[in-house]
């Protein structure tokens, strides 16, 4: 067979983050931190991060030294990852560090034993020829997965699961999921996580959502004022969309992709018309039709 002889790391989606590239992600987690994260207030109790697949140890070091800089002393860090000799590299460049603690254990596997303030991580992506059959049926039935996925689509969703008890989490407000392998089921997961409190922004373009996606989103308890949904090229059709216009939660929407999808005009149209939420979106939408922005000279 063609992948039979893929060397073992490519296999596990094995490739360590540069330091540049470490330390700029590292920055941009923080830039998204509210202001009343513990890194930005005092140093009342420790700020626990962590890192699924740690590999050498870059991202870790990168988001525990930038926490140092801005006066955040008090750090916990963890890491996990399938590979020994990954994690001895791992705890030789956090040594200078003291409450460091990193295992060998598969993110994916069993139960979601962390739960952190921050997660950084470089999931391992993984083609699905390279997985094998056995192991993508896996990941589809445990993680509401269809079509072509790899193994960053479970770390997300996996990673959401470890975020859940998390407040910090909650400054999550931009979420592209555009032309990944997640499913209805897996949108459902995510509604249910208070990681989409704060969430503005999100595209399920060309992904394999249907009706129950729509469903979810407008069954959420923790979904906050989501203003931008995009969910072109999908089976979403009238049984979504009128589940969306009916839920309070399409009440701060201002923008809504559906070209593609298997909404027909009318329809659309129809519900716009009869919903008590979708109301301010029209407004908004004619006011900046009949208003529009003056061109930059």
């Amino acid at each position: 067979m063609r992948f039979d002889d893929v060397e073992q790391k490519k296999r596990d989606g094995v490739v360590y983050t540069p330091e540049a590239l470490a330390r700029f992600v590292a920055r941009r987690l923080l830039a998204c931190l509210p202001d009343d994260a513990p890194s930005r207030a005092e140093n009342k109790r420790k700020l626990a991060i962590y890192d699924p697949a740690v590999g050498d140890g870059a991202l870790l070091h990168a988001l525990a030294s930038e926490l140092v800089a801005t006066g955040q002393r008090a750090i916990s860090i963890r890491g996990g990852d399938i590979d020994a000799d990954a994690l001895a590299l791992a705890a030789d460049r956090l040594s200078s560090f003291e409450d460091v603690e990193l295992e060998e254990r598969d993110f994916l596997a069993g139960e979601v034993e962390v739960s952190p303030d921050l997660l950084i991580a470089n999931p391992p992506y993984v083609r699905t020829q390279i997985l094998g059959a056995d192991v993508v049926e896996d990941l589809r039935a445990r993680f509401g997965l269809t079509g072509r996925i790899d193994l960053s689509h479970a770390f997300l969703l996996r990673a959401l699961d470890a975020l859940a008890h998390s407040m910090h989490i909650r400054g999550l407000r931009h979420l592209d999921l555009s032309r990944t392998g997640i499913t209805s089921a897996g949108v459902a997961r995510l509604m249910r996580s208070p990681a989409v409190s704060a969430l503005v922004s999100l595209d399920l373009s060309e992904t394999a959502i249907d009706d129950e996606a729509l469903v979810a989103i407008a069954e959420s308890n923790h979904l906050g004022r989501l203003r931008s949904l995009s969910f072109r090229h999908t089976d979403v059709s009238y049984k979504g969309w009128q589940a969306l216009s009916s839920s309070p939660n399409a009440h701060y929407l201002e923008q809504i992709g559906v070209f593609g999808s298997s909404l027909s005009v009318p329809g659309v149209l129809e519900l716009v018309a009869r919903s008590e939420h979708l109301g301010p979106w029209i407004h908004r939408a004619l006011e900046r039709a009949m208003n529009p922005r003056p061109a930059y000279r």
